[in-house]
């Protein structure tokens, strides 16, 4: 039974590693596509003056610049701390848990850390990517913006320092970036296509590209910001029609997670002796049932937020 037991435990880690390297495999394919963009902004002439950045990997740790890599727009080292406490608290809880289910101390360990973990880089990709719909939310109003101030006159420096003074968090704190390195002489379009690189937010990218067309071979910039607001304005459209179309599956997911729980009170109070014995002799069915739930479960999210992305 122990050996089935421990079959069955790896035939679901295997299922959700294979869930996770697909969903992992899909974000670096979509990452490839869009730092090709990124790079080619890059200006042909040197800018005139070379502002060195505030905050360098080299005056700062290696791990606090891989967390500000990792997480630009949640907070590098906020994020790593949350992502730590996260994932060491579900491995400590989850060791006694897994102990008592009767897995072996060492496979407890190390399905515990494994676990934690996981969770754990999976609630700063939670954070990083609610970070990244609030600056789309609030870069597209920016852009609005910035397209009102060109049609009236005003240099596109000047308008985006005022839109970078307005603007709503967390777009504002890079918006006011740029602005900063625009002020201090480095052209307009190369401070946004270094603060897109930075943050790897696509949108940003584009409107570095259209600063950068406008800046060398003329033509309306205003026109052109505004087609950047309007297909930006569908995006957001589609981005809401997907979480409303997603939002069944949500409400799916919480109820699977409360059915199980609900059954064992209820078969609790019409069978005592037989939950006493599920919770005595019978701990490893219990575990591997649980154990299956919650890979399912897992699965299940993980296909409902890629479908969101």
């Amino acid at each position: 039974m122990n050996n089935l037991a421990l079959l069955a435990a790896v035939a679901g880690a295997m299922t959700l590693a294979a869930a996770v390297y697909a969903t992992l495999r899909r974000r670096a394919r979509v990452r490839r596509r869009i730092e090709p963009l990124t790079d080619l902004l890059a200006s042909d002439e040197a800018p005139l003056v070379v502002v060195p950045a505030v905050d360098t990997p080299r005056d700062r740790s290696a791990l606090a610049a891989a967390l500000d890599r990792r997480y630009p727009l949640a907070g590098g080292l906020r994020t790593g701390l949350v992502v730590a406490a996260g994932g060491g608290t579900i491995a400590v809880a989850l060791v006694p848990a897994l102990v008592f289910f009767g897995m072996p101390l060492w496979l407890a360990l190390a399905t515990g850390a494994l676990v934690g973990t996981g969770l754990g880089a999976g609630v700063g990709s939670f954070l990083e990517q609610r970070k990244r719909v609030q600056f789309n939310d609030r870069f597209l109003v920016a852009v609005d913006d910035f397209q009102r101030l060109v049609r009236f006159g005003v240099t596109p420096d000047q308008a985006f320092t005022s839109i970078s003074e307005t603007a709503g968090e967390p777009a504002k704190e890079s918006l006011r970036r740029v602005a900063l390195d625009a002020e201090l002489g480095v052209a307009l379009g190369d401070a946004l296509a270094r603060e897109a690189h930075r943050v790897r937010i696509s949108e940003l990218a584009m409107l570095a590209a259209i600063v950068s067309t406008q800046s060398r071979a003329g033509g309306g910039l205003a026109e052109s910001v505004g087609n950047l607001a309007d297909m930006l304005r569908v995006r957001n459209e589609n981005r809401t029609r997907t979480e409303a179309a997603t939002s069944e599956a949500k409400i799916s997911l919480l109820i699977l997670c409360c059915v199980p729980f609900a059954a064992i009170g209820i078969q609790a109070q019409l069978q005592p002796d037989l939950v006493e014995t599920l919770f005595t002799s019978a701990r490893h069915l219990l575990g591997i049932g649980l154990f299956l739930i919650a890979a399912g479960l897992v699965v299940a999210w993980l296909l409902v937020r890629s479908a969101g992305r």
